[in-house]
C-alpha cells in the first residue's frame, strides 16, 4: 500500500524479477535501470497504492474544476481551463512510457502551469507572517537549499575525479566526496587484497542487499 519508497525501485527489483526478463541481465554489476521507464510504475511501486489514487484524485479535481468555469466565462478564462487538462494528459500519456513526472524539472513544470491556469473556486487569501517566524522560516530553508546543493555538488565531484581514470586511488579520493556510491564500493569491492576489499564489499551489500554482485565480492573473500 504505501511502496518501497522513493528511489527504491532499483534496490527491490532483483526480488521480482523473473526468468527470461529482458530488463534484468543479472550478470552486470548494475543490472537493471536505476528507475522504470514509467512514471505510472513508478507512483504504484515506490509511493504505493494510496498514492496513486491520491495522485489521481488530484489531477480529477483539477480538471473536473476546470470544465465547469468553461461556461459563462470570459475567453481568457475558458482558454486557461481548457489548457489545464490538455497538460495533465499531456504528462500522464508520456509518463505512461517514460520518466517525466519523476524527475524534477518536468514535475516543476507541470505543477507551476496547472497551479497558474486552475481557476480559483473561492477569493484568494494571504496569511502574513510575523518577522520572527518569517526570518526563521527563510533560515530552515536556506540551510536546507544549501545542504542539497553541498550533496549534489559532492557528487558531480566524485564522477568528475573518476572521469578519466578508475585506479584504486583516484576511486577511493572520489568516494570521500561521495561515501554512498555504489558504483564505486563495488568497483573497489574487486580490487586489493581480501582486507581492503571486504569494507567496501559490506558496504554494497548494505545499499543494496538483493544485488548478486556484493555478495558474490563478500563470498569471494569468505565474507
Amino acid at each position: 500500500m504505501l511502496g518501497v519508497g522513493p528511489g527504491n525501485w532499483f534496490v527491490h527489483y532483483p526480488r521480482v524479477t523473473t526468468r527470461g526478463d529482458r530488463a534484468f541481465s543479472a550478470g552486470d554489476p548494475i543490472p537493471t535501470n536505476p528507475w522504470p521507464s514509467s512514471d505510472w510504475v513508478a507512483l504504484l511501486a515506490e509511493r504505493g497504492v494510496l498514492a496513486a489514487l491520491l495522485a489521481l484524485g488530484t489531477a480529477g479535481a483539477a480538471i473536473l474544476v476546470s470544465l465547469r468555469r468553461l461556461r459563462g466565462e470570459d475567453e481568457a478564462v475558458a482558454l486557461a481551463a481548457m489548457a489545464v487538462p490538455a497538460t495533465l494528459a499531456a504528462a500522464f500519456v508520456t509518463g505512461a512510457f517514460d520518466a517525466v513526472l519523476m524527475l524534477a524539472p518536468p514535475a516543476f513544470f507541470v505543477a507551476l502551469t496547472v497551479g497558474l491556469l486552475l481557476p480559483p473556486t473561492q477569493p484568494i487569501t494571504e496569511r502574513r507572517l510575523e518577522s520572527r517566524r518569517r526570518t526563521v522560516l527563510a533560515t530552515l530553508m536556506l540551510a536546507a537549499a544549501v545542504a542539497v546543493l553541498l550533496l549534489d555538488t559532492a557528487q558531480l565531484a566524485a564522477i568528475r575525479i573518476t572521469r578519466d581514470s578508475s585506479a584504486r586511488s583516484t576511486v577511493e579520493r572520489a568516494l570521500r566526496f561521495d561515501p554512498g556510491n555504489y558504483r564505486l564500493r563495488l568497483l573497489l569491492a574487486g580490487r586489493g587484497s581480501c582486507r581492503q576489499r571486504l569494507e567496501h564489499a559490506r558496504v554494497a551489500a548494505r545499499l543494496l542487499p538483493y544485488h548478486a554482485a556484493p555478495r558474490s565480492a563478500l563470498r569471494a573473500c569468505g565474507g
